[in-house]
């Protein structure tokens, strides 16, 4: 089964080296593409997908995780498409068991597929959001699991972080055209899916370990995040008070006016 392994880079070179020689070292990549699309512009980057002979393009001309993900799908030379951030390591086999899967469930891999995430201590994992807003997001982390406890067979999630997820490059259904900056799409691609009449299904076997701690990459501006869920909102019809609820009014009515004044 061949697929593009798409990772987005901003300002982070270092990453994407570890990442991608963690995926050549230790993952089933043949006849696998693994493309790195540089959302930034960065000599570094470049060079080290020179080094390593990984296929590097330049997309800047908006800058936001949506975007480059969308870039990624559009650049994609192959039917399957995983999108992984530049600070993730999969469990052994994960990809190996993701192309038996899609060989055998080609037809569900139009859904948006994800995996569980699991902690730095390798103790915890998360397989899901649940439906809540804090800190600036939509969806918050349920009570801690144990990752032998996550059942073997794949099961449907309502939303989960976009640091890992695929599906087929023929039924990605996109991040709203005009989303920019960091955040802001979590949870509405979700919906997006659903109300397209597919799911959201956790993979138990797509384990991955995400890099938390020094802050890195995309500055975080809140506008950039009010923005992406106005707009997000608006396109899938979703009443927006929850929106207003979280952000306050007042930040969400001047965002926006900023966007009806373009």
């Amino acid at each position: 089964m061949k697929l593009t392994i798409g990772m987005p880079s901003y300002k982070n070179h270092e990453q994407v080296w570890w990442t991608i020689e963690a995926l050549r070292l230790y993952q089933d990549v043949k006849d696998c593409e693994i493309l790195v699309v540089d959302n930034y512009g960065s000599e570094d980057t470049k060079k080290v997908c020179r080094d390593t002979k990984i296929r590097y393009e330049l997309f800047n001309e908006v800058n936001g995780t949506g975007p480059v993900r969308n870039k990624i799908f559009d650049l994609a030379k192959n039917d399957f498409v995983l999108v992984m951030d530049s600070h993730i390591l999969l469990y052994p086999e994960a990809i190996s068991k993701l192309k038996v899967w899609l060989a055998s469930n080609w037809e569900d891999a139009k859904n948006l597929l994800q995996g569980p995430i699991v902690l730095s201590a390798l103790v915890n994992a998360y397989t899901h959001y649940e439906n809540k807003w804090r800190a600036h997001m939509w969806g918050t982390w349920p009570p801690a699991v144990i990752p032998e406890s996550i059942p073997e067979e794949p099961f449907e999630i309502e939303m989960m972080g976009c640091g890992l997820f695929g599906c087929r490059k023929d039924s990605w259904l996109g991040f709203h055209k005009d989303c920019k900056g960091f955040d802001g799409v979590e949870g509405v691609i979700h919906e997006k899916y659903r109300r397209s009449g597919r799911k959201v299904l956790c993979l138990p076997f797509l384990k991955w370990v995400h890099r938390f701690g020094p802050k890195f990459g995309y500055p975080l501006l809140l506008d950039d995040k009010i923005r992406n869920f106005l707009l997000g909102f608006e396109e899938i019809g979703l009443d927006p008070k929850p929106i207003y609820e979280h952000f306050g009014e007042d930040e969400v009515e001047a965002v926006r006016k900023r966007i009806s004044e373009g």
